[in-house]
């Protein structure tokens, strides 16, 4: 009972409640860019085919975020399966940046 009257309290305050607001907003797109850079992932594993419309959508809408990445590390081939390290290391990167958003908001509502 208790609880729920120091939620109330909490949420009375203004910018607690645009904070969440953006902290939803915040976790929608990075959901978005995991969502694809992991279908991206998929395809390169598999080794579709680069001028199927699919792959070129996956391939148009993930270019800018993962082209920092591009290059860094080589891409494993075994058995015709096809490991493109670069691109973990941007579902990792793009993690802790979300992360680090996330505690940074998380600070303001303190």
């Amino acid at each position: 009972m208790a609880t729920e009257v120091i939620r109330e309290e909490h949420y009375e305050r203004p910018h607690v409640r645009l904070v969440a607001l953006l902290a939803r907003l915040v976790d929608l797109a990075f959901g978005l860019l995991y969502t694809l850079l992991l279908i991206r992932l998929v395809l390169v594993f598999f080794a579709a085919r680069p001028g199927a419309g699919f792959y070129q959508l996956i391939h148009n809408a993930t270019e800018p975020f993962y082209r920092p990445f591009e290059g860094l590390f080589t891409t494993t081939t075994f058995n015709g399966w096809h490991l493109e390290w670069s691109l973990l290391v941007a579902l990792v990167v793009y993690a802790l940046v979300h992360g680090a958003i996330r505690g940074v908001m998380s600070l303001l509502v303190r």
